[in-house]
């Protein structure tokens, strides 16, 4: 995202095109964990609630 910004500022990019490309990576940051092999977003929000009521 940051090389994204820089390229910005250079004037490689328009701010329309890193408006849509930084929603894409956001949607691919998020989603990322949903297509691989690694756990999925519902075992680590248990994971942390499990945490937050121990401390509690």
């Amino acid at each position: 995202m940051l090389i994204s910004v820089a390229c910005m500022f250079v004037g490689v990019l328009d701010s329309d095109k890193l408006a849509y490309g930084l929603v894409v990576v956001v949607f691919i940051a998020i989603a990322h964990p949903q297509f691989v092999d690694g756990p999925k977003y519902e075992d680590l929000v248990a994971l942390l609630e499990q945490k937050t009521v121990r401390k509690d």
